[in-house]
């Protein structure tokens, strides 16, 4: 008796380069789109964080004296990421 699958696997194994071929391309598809997101987020990324620098250096007064110095700047990230321990002389 023949089992209902019997003819679907034959055509499978039949077809087994051309199913292989099929993977590939879906494979190179799927790292193709990987890269372009990779590129596009990292992309936006440098333009926010040209934009955070431009904000920075507008408003360059830090407790109440103008500075430019390193420490200035890392107690300015403070502000915008709380959670970072980067203000302090030993981080600098």
């Amino acid at each position: 008796m023949m089992h209902p699958f019997d003819d679907i696997r034959s055509k499978m194994l039949m077809n087994q380069t051309d199913y292989l071929a099929t993977i590939q391309e879906i494979k190179a598809e799927i790292k193709k789109a990987q890269y372009q997101a990779t590129v596009k987020v990292n992309h936006e990324l440098l333009l926010l964080y040209y934009h955070i620098g431009q904000a920075i250096n507008r408003h360059k007064v830090w407790g109440g004296t103008r500075s430019s110095s390193t420490y200035s700047v890392t107690c300015g990230w403070n502000i915008l990421m709380p959670r970072a321990i980067l203000c302090g002389t030993s981080n600098i």
